[in-house]
């Protein structure tokens, strides 16, 4: 699958977040991958990954923003335009910026 990875974050989990293209890939081929005690998880076509807590939480942006968890992507709220998550703390928060369907952009909070 991959031919030049690329990590993102991570806190004090072993595990470390990144993205990857296929051999013959271009930009839009991008997958986002969870690397973890020797294992590759594929997270789908995502473009990048930022962040990853402890609980295994995986957030990014490729827009839209992401969370992945569990092993199910889940797009997160938009104010109209494009987003990016770039942040996650322990509790599920995240953090990243949206802008509206003007191009105003806004710092913005997700919770559960």
């Amino acid at each position: 699958m991959a031919t030049s990875p690329v990590p993102s974050g991570g806190k004090d989990r072993a595990g470390v977040p990144g993205r990857s293209p296929p051999s013959s890939a271009g930009p839009a081929d991008f997958h986002s991958f969870l690397w973890d005690d020797g294992t590759l998880t594929d997270l789908g076509a995502r473009t990048n990954p930022w962040d990853l807590n402890d609980n295994a939480q995986i957030v990014g942006g490729g827009p839209p923003a992401f969370l992945w968890q569990d092993g199910v992507i889940i797009d997160l709220a938009t104010l109209g335009g494009s987003t990016m998550a770039l942040d996650i703390n322990e509790h599920g928060q995240a953090v990243g910026v949206s802008t509206t369907s003007s191009g105003v952009e806004h710092a913005v909070l997700w919770t559960r």
